[in-house]
């Protein structure tokens, strides 16, 4: 019989394995029900992967749509046709570039900004991932810009032609699109040669744990590992509920609540989180619900 365990996992996801494998591996060895990631890193990036298991996938999203930090390594001089190091790279330029101009140059980028995918991605374009399109050498003119935001961008260290930046962004950046486009403003081109990601929201990769360790552990020691499910919503405000009130959210009633509109998190009259609610017009409803076969009414 598979595990029912509910919580998230920080994994320090190593290089040249998938997000996807990373997640498959951990639900096979520990025998897990249910499990789902929040949002792929590209196989040859590293680091934070959270994972979320049983009731906690319900709030991945959350995640998905959190402000992810990054520390990146460019190349100067060079482009690549992945926009990293697995591409054909190609010298075009042995200009130098000093690190007065890079800082320059780097401080354009903090702020809202329009960003062309690259052309290597599982972005969909009629229906069909872009990369499949460059494999077959098609050449695509109609990549739509995304709207990003880099909410912060420092130069931390710089030994030219290569220079390393930690970068803070918003969902659906693309760092290595990035890289390119600081080559591309400088005039001399870059790739990105290497890539951690070292936060989330408040995830830290400091926090992170080892996959070997992890698909080794018993079950016991698994669960001990696990982050609560309403790690990831911290930002919300939160709502205690009484006894009655807990009982009408959880089948699926109404309740009166004077409160600001907006998204909360619940927790029943014994403490316990429950799942999310929604206030509008002073009427409390259920937005994301735990398994309420899971929530404890009684003492």
């Amino acid at each position: 019989m598979k595990h029912e365990i509910d919580g998230i996992l920080l994994l320090d996801k190593p290089l040249d394995l998938t997000s996807n494998k990373a997640l498959i591996t951990i639900k096979k060895e520990l025998n897990i029900a249910k499990a789902g990631h929040t949002g792929s890193l590209d196989p040859k990036a590293t680091g934070l992967l959270p994972l979320c298991f049983g009731e906690a996938t319900k709030f991945s999203s959350y995640l998905l749509n959190a402000k992810k930090t990054y520390t990146a390594t460019g190349k100067l001089g060079f482009t690549s046709t992945t926009e990293d190091s697995e591409g054909e790279v190609t010298q075009i330029s042995e200009k130098i570039i000093s690190k007065k101009i890079l800082q320059e140059v780097l401080q354009k980028f903090i702020g809202k900004s329009s960003q062309i995918p690259p052309i290597y991605s599982a972005l969909k374009l009629n229906g069909k991932a872009l990369y499949k399109y460059a494999r077959k050498g098609q050449k695509i003119d109609d990549i739509k810009k995304r709207e990003i935001e880099i909410y912060s961008l420092e130069l931390l260290s710089f030994d030219f032609p290569n220079f390393v930046i930690d970068i803070e962004v918003s969902k659906g950046t693309y760092i290595r699109s990035v890289i390119r486009d600081i080559g591309e403003n400088l005039s001399v081109g870059a790739y990105l040669t290497n890539l951690v990601r070292t936060k989330i929201e408040n995830f830290n990769l400091v926090d992170a744990h080892n996959i070997d360790t992890v698909k080794n552990m018993s079950i016991d020691e698994f669960k001990s590992i696990l982050i609560p499910l309403d790690k990831p919503l911290q930002h919300l405000d939160v709502i205690y509920l009484e006894k009655n009130q807990t009982l009408n959210i959880i089948n699926g009633l109404k309740v009166d609540f004077v409160s600001q509109s907006g998204l909360y998190r619940l927790y029943s009259h014994l403490k316990i989180f429950i799942g999310l609610g929604c206030v509008e017009n002073n009427i409390l409803s259920a937005s994301r619900l735990l398994n309420t076969t899971l929530v404890k009414i009684e003492e």
